[in-house]
């Protein structure tokens, strides 16, 4: 079905941001010429100082519009030469892997491949092939005992040790106010802000409802990423990568309407001895493992427990009126990692998990209804196999299952119990041809839900102040959905400067028996040395959340996908050695349907546009590096039968972060982080109608008219790191929201009570967030 046209306010929107992004892409190509002539067509202008080998491969790669392709940790410890000047792709890249003992074949114009260089010289050939020295020589194969890990450099990928985390990740996590917690790095991203609970537990990416999203955890789906307190189950010990597609994403990625978050685990470090870290804070206290087994395997196993209850045993509320006494939450999780290598095949297993539990009490004078406890208890396991064949092609398979199980009293009797599994399968192969890179796959996914409770359910969507409800009644409910995607992709080379990718998606629904075919495109121009524009464009689908057929009995005659399509331009400038400029514009235009019960529907169309501008400063000489970041978003909801237009409930429309860090002489690092973020929207009571019998109504104002008051938090980091003979120690402390700030979500109002002239108003219950937290812990590494 064609899309509606954009409304008049959407089209000033786009025009703002369409005039805002020339004005960047002009201030970048006058700010990438420099008054200096166009080198040689056959050259390209360089100006990578001395650094890691692993860092200046990447911006090689950026300059020179290739793919490098390397196994293993070949790059790791060595150090490039610098190169400065307009130079030939090939001598540029002798000149800055020169004595670093490696190789180089030029496979196509697109196309490098790195590897080990042989002792011995080989007679001169046409293969390209060529010594760090300047020798002609030929590559080394790859032995049974490289790591068969895959390394490809591109302008958004990043050659590094899969054992390692990457740099990119490294950066977020050394960020003021994360405590190691990888999800919490990640809320630098102008793109991100927090949900409607007050610590940051739900994700809201660009405007996006949290239940429009996809998580990945190295190609398994990933049913719970949140404690209850808003940390993540993942630790930074065990994290490689994280990715965020926040708009118009790949072929490769389904199932979702709104941003895919693809986190990858790191293999076990196979060329050191047994290690481990034991950290205590605060908030938490944890340990990790690692050895290798044998020379081509390895494992690693990891575990936390927060301790926060035991300084701060309740949160929540500043106000008298509350109805229940919050306990902090208590949690644990684990994540444990087997890999082995066998030449040029790999098998990884890994198994994840976490436990929440918390209870909240109802206060004197509140309804023993309010007596409540959470438990919620996740399992996911997995099994993974790749295969690669002389660096031109590989092929991943990862076979998935999980488990969850969520359980919630009320009061004395009144319960929900609901218990989901998953079964996963995804595969993908990757082939590099002819400048061509091909990728192939499918997934598939099988999911069961079984949903028991005795309990009154409340049926609330965006267009109703007064959510109706059902009678308490006593139900036990099943579901199993079925998915199929196969898609397939091709990245190619249009010119000199210039790129696609092309990309489709055939998917089949077999609950709803609905089948998508979704176009993905992009496109990318090298417009000069150092700055890059794109624009893409995807169409993309979501079935609703098993538990939403559970709790809703909805029926496949009832539902359909949501459905979306997302446009995206952007650019990404580097300058001056250190600095780099990212800005993008999007726009989405989704439909969705709306179920108030089981014989009650509503369909919405929805805009969501907005514009993200980011200046990141990388560590100079003297360790100092920072970012700032600006998001603008707009959502709205529209009821298409009756024409009505209301803000969407997690529109925060401005986001803005600033972060500084500073590494210091003797083990000294310190940062700071500030952050604001726009109230949340919500649909204020009014007043209080007495109807006859003393039966009482709430008088709602107009719908989402208020908005609770902004998000502002700063942080603070300081650490002391020592190296002794057993190992490293850090000391570290933390000040999370320095000013104690109040972040208060939407109120809550449960009842009715008399004010001082006996005239009945709503009772009003407000989480105020986030309090100030000081923490101190320290890390011993071993």
């Amino acid at each position: 079905m064609l899309r509606s046209d954009l409304s008049c306010r959407a089209r000033n929107i786009l025009r703002i941001s369409a005039s805002l992004f020339s004005a960047f892409l002009l201030l970048s190509v006058f700010a990438g010429h420099s008054g200096r002539a166009e080198p040689n067509p056959a050259e390209y202008q360089f100006n990578i100082p001395a650094m890691p080998l692993s860092e200046a491969l990447v911006q090689f790669s950026q300059v020179s519009k290739t793919a490098i392709l390397a196994p293993g940790a070949i790059a790791k410890g060595k150090r490039s030469t610098a190169i400065d000047g307009a130079l030939p792709l090939e001598k540029a890249l002798q000149q800055l892997i020169a004595g670093t003992g490696l190789a180089f074949q030029i496979k196509s114009r697109n196309i490098i491949v790195l590897s080990v260089a042989p002792r011995a010289s080989l007679s001169p050939s046409t293969d390209n092939a060529r010594a760090a020295e300047g020798q002609i020589e030929a590559p080394a194969p790859i032995s049974d005992k490289t790591n068969i890990d895959e390394i490809l450099v591109t302008e958004d990928r990043e050659i590094t040790d899969r054992s390692e985390i990457s740099p990119a990740a490294k950066s977020l996590l050394d960020i003021a106010g994360t405590l190691d917690d990888p999800m919490w790095g990640m809320m630098a991203n102008p793109a991100i802000t927090f949900g409607s609970q007050a610590y940051g537990g739900e994700l809201i990416i660009r405007g996006s409802s949290p239940d429009d999203h996809l998580i990945l955890l190295d190609g398994m789906p990933l049913g719970f990423l949140f404690h209850r307190f808003g940390d993540s189950i993942l630790s930074r010990d065990t994290i490689h990568r994280l990715d965020l597609k926040p708009s118009a994403f790949s072929a490769q990625y389904g199932g979702a309407i709104g941003s895919i978050v693809d986190i990858g685990l790191r293999q076990p470090n196979t060329s050191h001895g047994a290690q481990g870290t034991i950290a205590i804070s605060k908030m938490r206290a944890g340990i990790h493992l690692e050895a290798p087994v044998g020379q081509n395997a390895g494992f690693y196993v990891n575990g936390r427990i927060n301790t926060l209850h035991l300084f701060h045993p309740t949160l929540g509320s500043n106000s008298d009126q509350a109805p229940q006494a919050e306990e902090t939450p208590r949690n644990f999780d684990y994540t444990a990692r087997y890999h082995h290598t066998f030449g040029n095949t790999a098998i990884t297993a890994t198994v994840v998990g976490a436990h929440d539990k918390q209870a909240l009490h109802a206060n004197a004078g509140s309804d023993p209804f309010l007596n409540e406890q959470t438990e919620t208890e996740f399992h996911t396991q997995a099994l993974a196999f790749e295969k690669s064949w002389n660096n031109h092609a590989t092929l991943n398979v990862i076979f998935s299952q999980s488990n969850k199980h969520e359980r919630r009293t009320l009061g004395a009797v009144g319960f929900e119990k609901a218990k989901t599994s998953g079964v996963y399968l995804r595969s993908k192969l990757t082939v590099h041809n002819n400048g061509h890179k091909l990728i192939l796959g499918s997934n598939f996914s099988n999911e069961q839900g079984n949903y028991d409770y005795n309990t009154r359910l409340l049926f609330c969507d965006d267009f109703t102040g007064q959510c109706p409800s059902s009678d308490t009644e006593r139900r036990t409910r099943t579901n199993t959905l079925r998915d199929l995607e196969i898609f397939g992709i091709d990245q190619m080379p249009l010119g000199e400067n210039t790129h696609a990718e092309v990309g489709v998606q055939i998917s089949r629904d077999f609950f709803l028996k609905e089948t998508f075919l979704e176009p993905r495109l992009g496109l990318f121009w090298q417009a000069l040395p150092k700055l890059q524009l794109y624009a893409r464009y995807g169409r993309h689908h979501q079935r609703q959340d098993i538990r939403k057929y559970l709790e809703l009995r909805y029926t496949a005659a009832e539902q359909a996908n949501d459905t979306a399509d997302h446009f995206l331009l952007g650019g990404h400038m580097t300058f001056a050695k250190s600095w780099s400029i990212t800005s993008e514009a999007y726009y989405r235009h989704q439909d969705t349907a709306l179920y108030l019960a089981s014989s009650q529907e509503r369909y919405v169309g929805g805009n969501i546009y907005g514009l993200e501008l980011s200046i990141v400063k990388a560590a100079s000489e003297l360790g100092l590096s920072g970012s700032v970041s600006i998001g603008y978003s707009k959502s709205i909801r529209r009821d298409k039968s009756t024409g009505q237009s209301v803000r969407y409930r997690y529109n925060r429309p401005l986001n803005v972060t600033a972060e500084l860090g500073w590494k210091l002489p003797n083990g000294w690092r310190m940062g700071a982080k500030y952050q604001h973020q726009s109230g949340l929207p919500y649909t204020p009571v009014e007043g209080v109608t007495v109807a006859q019998g003393g039966y009482t109504t709430y008088r709602y104002a107009p719908l989402f008219s208020a908005r609770t008051g902004n998000h502002n938090r700063l942080d603070f980091h300081i650490e002391k790191r020592t190296d002794h003979a057993v190992g490293t120690i850090i000391y570290h402390l933390d000040i999370l929201n320095a000013f104690g700030q109040n972040s208060p979500s939407p109120p809550l109002y449960y009842g009715v009570f008399p004010d001082k002239h006996g005239e009945p108003q709503p009772q009003t219950y407000i989480n105020y967030g986030l309090p100030r937290i000081v923490s101190i812990g320290l890390t011993i590494s071993f």
